[in-house]
């Protein structure tokens, strides 16, 4: 497929601009959030309505590993092989593949909770 060079000029152009708008509403978008969520937070307020717009708080949760002290676990279980690379990081794929295969026991499994590692962050969500 060929395109003219003044179409594909104009089309570079115009995604540079819109580009350069989307990082600016970026960061203007950010600051504002950050604001909102910290004057929310200050009130103890979850939501907050005008007659236009409504923006609520959500809690989001991730839950990971601390990968130091789970290498160290594995270790003292002697359960390395496969689980822990060179570089001595947990394959996580291949941890839960082998608790799936029964390889760890029903202890060993409860002791992986020592290892997790919680994450709560806040986003602003527009209604």
């Amino acid at each position: 497929m060929e395109i003219n060079k003044k179409e594909f000029d104009s089309m570079v152009d115009d995604y540079v601009v819109a580009k350069k708008k989307e990082q600016e509403a970026s960061k203007i978008t950010k600051t504002l959030g950050n604001q909102i969520k910290k004057y929310l937070a200050e009130d103890n307020l979850t939501s907050y309505s005008t007659e236009e717009s409504t923006v609520s708080i959500q809690s989001r949760t991730s839950v990971s590993f601390d990968e130091e002290l789970l290498i160290e676990f594995l270790k003292s279980e002697g359960l390395t092989r496969g689980l822990v690379k060179k570089k001595e990081y947990v394959d996580f794929d291949a941890l839960e593949s082998a608790i799936y295969r029964g390889k760890l026991s029903d202890e060993q499994i409860k002791e992986l909770d020592k290892f997790k590692v919680e994450r709560v962050s806040q986003a602003l969500v527009i209604k």
